[in-house]
């Protein structure tokens, strides 16, 4: 019997109980020749149910440390630790419960990210990726999704009336990021962003955006960093200045 419920639980719990009674009613049955009497039956049910009842709370406390554990493992399955966002794969399960007709894929890389390390050491690094990610995560309604792609890349998946709008979007976050300081101890610095984007369409729709926004954010790279380039629908390039 797997317990894994609080039904499971209950039912347990009155299997433990009628074992336990009857049980107990053999014990008096054997050591009284006399016969069960309802005095004895009271006394059955009293020491079932002393054995029942600590069993079920110490069940309930396994089932309430187990569902923590499997929350926690959960989390750590569909999260990235360093920026607390959700993975890569994580967000492409979120990603297909959507209807994505409405939406425009944004891919983000930090720019020249490996001078941060050689600079201010991994530790920097760490906080300059945290420190995108936040500031990424706070533009996020709740129709949109933010996920740590890899390394120092991101990805989002915009809900936006058309592609100016997610434009716009994309100009706000290249901003934000441009405005931050960054802290580690007795060292700070700034960073840039560079984006790309491309409408969610096609026969395989999410792969697709992906993979143009990618192209894209090469694009905006390519030119200059620091710049956002968007592919629209006849798969032509823009890329606006910074």
């Amino acid at each position: 019997m797997k317990i894994r419920t609080w039904p499971h639980i209950i039912a347990f719990a009155v299997l433990v109980t009628v074992l336990a009674v009857n049980a107990a009613s053999l014990m008096i049955a054997i050591f009284d020749p006399n016969g069960l009497t309802s005095k004895d039956y009271s006394m059955a049910w009293t020491y079932g149910s002393a054995v029942a009842i600590p069993t079920l709370g110490y069940v309930a406390y396994l089932l309430k440390k187990t569902n923590e554990l499997s929350e926690e493992l959960r989390y750590m399955a569909t999260h990235d630790m360093l920026t607390l966002i959700p993975n890569r794969a994580y967000f492409n399960e979120l990603a297909c419960q959507k209807d994505l007709s409405s939406y425009f894929v944004i891919m983000l890389d930090i720019d020249h990210f490996k001078r941060v390390n050689d600079t201010y050491g991994h530790t920097m690094g760490d906080v300059v990726i945290k420190g995108v990610a936040q500031i990424l995560s706070t533009h996020v309604s709740a129709d949109d999704l933010v996920a740590r792609f890899g390394g120092e890349e991101y990805i989002m998946l915009y809900k936006a009336p058309n592609m100016a709008g997610a434009h716009r979007f994309a100009e706000k976050l290249r901003l934000g990021v441009a405005k931050a300081e960054f802290v580690e101890a007795e060292h700070s610095c700034s960073v840039t962003i560079s984006a790309g984007i491309a409408p969610v369409a096609g026969e395989h729709p999410l792969e697709q955006a992906i993979k143009y926004a990618d192209f894209a954010l090469y694009e905006a790279k390519n030119s200059g960093r620091n710049k956002v380039a968007i592919r629209d629908s006849t798969q032509t390039w823009q890329v606006s200045a910074s």
